[in-house]
């Protein structure tokens, strides 16, 4: 284990949140893996794919035909295509199935794909990090002690360092949890205030 200031440090890159993102758990519980099903899907007002399920194509048993926009070099758009193949895993010791994609980049199993200039790929592809990990110390600690006194209900107006109040009905022994969790995430913040 590092100290306070060692460690991934503040950036600017791209975080997951900022892509658009293809779920495959998503696509079966609304019913969207079924042979010769098509659909278009949106995302936000600006961008949208279409989709469609074919069986024992290019060499897959199952996969989807995605078009997808992009702009080309002439600032014009143009229709892109993207077979991603599938495939059921079994779970649960056999209980229950689960669909996978097979990216069609890192030849992996993801249960959910990024858009980005190559079309779907996983997210090691792209390599973007998610949100959490692109925070310093300091922010990574106002964060949880924040998410903390939010669960305990205190008050936001307070500092997120300050140690949240108990809330009625709520058990000694796990309040006492909680406040040996938000000490411990307290700590890189107020070493970094100079309250430590």
């Amino acid at each position: 284990m590092g100290g306070y200031n060692s460690g991934r440090k503040a950036s600017g890159e791209q975080n997951i949140e900022d892509y658009y993102t293809l779920d495959i758990c998503w696509l079966y519980r609304n019913g969207l893996l079924e042979p010769g099903r098509k659909t278009v899907i949106r995302f936000g007002k600006s961008f949208a794919i279409r989709m469609k399920y074919k069986t024992r194509f290019w060499g897959w048993e199952q996969c989807l035909h995605v078009e997808y926009p992009v702009w080309n070099d002439a600032g014009k758009i143009e229709t892109r295509e993207q077979v991603i193949g599938f495939e059921w895993g079994s779970t649960l010791k056999g209980k229950i199935r689960r669909p996978y994609f097979y990216c069609p980049m890192l030849e992996i199993r993801a249960g959910k794909l990024l858009m980005g200039s190559n079309g779907f790929a996983h997210r090691s592809w792209y390599g973007p990090l998610y949100h959490g990990q692109t925070l310093g110390h300091f922010d990574r600690s106002i964060r949880t002690c924040s998410a903390i006194r939010n669960k305990l209900g205190s008050a936001a107006t307070e500092l997120a360092t300050d140690l949240p109040d108990r809330p009625k009905g709520l058990h000694q022994t796990t309040y006492r949890k909680y406040l040996k969790k938000h000490a411990n995430a307290a700590r890189p913040a107020k070493a970094r205030m100079g309250l430590w």
